[in-house]
């Protein structure tokens, strides 16, 4: 999978605020919906 790649998890972890935590989980919901909707229109 691309997605890997570009997603800062490997050791970088603690470093992250949890703002950064929380727009990259909003970016990857918001990417997951629009995956979904692709699928299912």
């Amino acid at each position: 999978m691309l997605l890997g790649s570009s997603l800062p998890i490997r050791g970088g972890d603690d470093t992250m605020t949890t703002y950064e935590k929380l727009s990259l989980l909003i970016q990857f919901s918001m990417l997951i919906v629009e995956v979904l909707r692709c699928f299912y229109s």
